[in-house]
């Protein structure tokens, strides 16, 4: 590799490192094994099983998230000069990579090539959709139990108030207590909600800048948002 090539790679590499963009872009052949994939959903505690929602919300951001006009803007560059050894183009290219997410260049400075970039991974993002429709599926059969349990021992210190066995302060504890396990439920449920809705959002972004095909994952997404906050209304906080 000559010394411009190999200082312009640097650059491009150093750019993407300080802007710090650390998820992969894919096309749909790169990993479309990937949407098979029987990924482990948590059948512990609802507690538990909200926490693993709440990661598959964030992870669904993350991949949602547009990456590539940093990534045209750096391999449009890169191929300027494999193309046509003149770094003085690198600029120009990195400009239109960055403005229509592709890669541009010239072969012996005479063909122009073009290639599209996905701006989201969509096997990656709709791996993602499938594991927490299954998470929040089985959140949907225990929720429900736990509200029942809670139900159950909020009359029990009441009955046990009524017949003396406890003391006030006793059974405002366990009121207070009971209250606040509900808010955390509440609370942990309504930022999966949000996440979920800034993912489709981050979707309908990419779909809006040149990404086909993403349709059903914004709907999925929003779908998903929809059924979370479902589960978040059944949650009387007392």
């Amino acid at each position: 590799m000559s010394a411009p090539r190999f200082v312009v790679l640097v650059v491009a590499v150093s750019a993407l490192s300080a802007c710090g963009q650390s998820a992969p872009i894919a096309a749909r052949s790169d990993h479309a094994a990937l949407v098979f994939y029987n990924d482990h959903v948590e059948e512990g505690s609802v507690a538990q099983q909200l926490e693993a929602l709440q990661a598959l919300a964030d992870d669904l951001v993350v991949k949602s998230s547009v990456n590539g006009a940093l990534v045209g803007a750096a391999m449009g560059c890169g191929l300027a000069v494999v193309s046509t050894g003149n770094v003085s183009k690198c600029a120009t290219s990195a400009a239109v990579g960055a403005a229509g997410g592709a890669i541009a260049g010239r072969a012996a400075g005479q063909q122009s090539v073009k290639r599209r970039i996905a701006l989201v991974s969509e096997p990656e993002v709709s791996r993602g959709l499938r594991t927490t429709a299954r998470q929040l599926e089985t959140l949907r059969t225990d929720l429900p139990k736990t509200l029942r349990a809670q139900e159950n021992r909020l009359n029990d210190l009441m009955m046990q108030r009524a017949s003396g066995e406890i003391s006030q302060a006793e059974h405002d504890r366990g009121v207070a207590k009971v209250k606040a396990e509900r808010a955390a439920l509440a609370e942990a449920l309504s930022l999966s909600e949000a996440d979920m809705r800034r993912a489709a959002r981050n979707l309908q972004t990419a779909a809006k800048r040149g990404q086909s095909g993403l349709d059903w994952h914004i709907r999925t997404a929003n779908q998903l948002a929809d059924d979370v906050a479902s589960q978040r209304s059944s949650i009387s906080l007392l």
